[in-house]
């Protein structure tokens, strides 16, 4: 509870045999990128008292989560993106799925379009438009080792290890104009958020 920034306080747990890798809030609920145990369901109407309403097999090690519009969209260790509707928390439904070849770090999704911290392989996108049947739409190659992303209109701000902070433009007409913005940071850039037209850089 965060009332006062200054006296927080830890109000419930609930205890997980597996290692939960990303969560992901909507309306009453939170979702859990839950290891091998797949997506675990949290009811929290009730801050003091949550409640696992649901734990939908994935299969493999499901590690990224985002979500937006009453779908969850997961990646597991074995490159495999799936799509589940959440429009009923308590019997989620898995509606598509796509072999990605990504081992992201970190996913969000934006428009029709899921963008993949991928490491060593860049950027990755998947189109989205048709949830039952997604599709690889490519990969933007950024030089660095990228492990944090935020995605905001027609741009990509990432957090690309030692390469630094880098801007990337969705919309570039070829590979070498997608790069238009490199700022060395001192560290190893492992994360990335905006506000107000500012970017915050957590650097390892």
């Amino acid at each position: 509870k965060i009332n006062n920034p200054a006296d927080s306080q830890l109000i419930t747990t609930i205890k997980n045999k597996n290692k939960a890798y990303g969560i992901s809030l909507l309306r009453n609920y939170a979702y859990i990128a839950n290891g091998k145990g797949g997506l675990q369901v949290i009811d929290v109407i009730n801050p003091f008292n949550t409640k696992l309403k649901e734990n939908l097999e994935i299969g493999g090690k499901t590690v990224c989560i985002c979500i937006a519009d009453s779908y969850v969209y997961v990646l597991n260790d074995e490159d495999s993106l799936q799509i589940i509707d959440v429009n009923d928390p308590n019997d989620p439904k898995i509606v598509g799925k796509v072999n990605s070849n990504f081992s992201p770090f970190e996913i969000q999704v934006s428009g029709k379009y899921i963008y993949a911290a991928n490491g060593l392989s860049g950027l990755g996108l998947i189109n989205i438009n048709n949830r039952a049947e997604p599709k690889i739409a490519g990969r933007i190659s950024t030089d660095g080792n990228l492990m944090g992303i935020y995605i905001a209109g027609n741009y990509a701000y990432v957090a690309d290890g030692n390469a630094g902070f880098k801007i990337l433009n969705l919309h570039g007409s070829t590979a070498g104009k997608r790069i238009i913005s490199n700022i060395n940071t001192p560290g190893y850039a492992i994360g990335v958020s905006m506000s107000d037209n500012f970017a915050y850089i957590a650097d390892e």
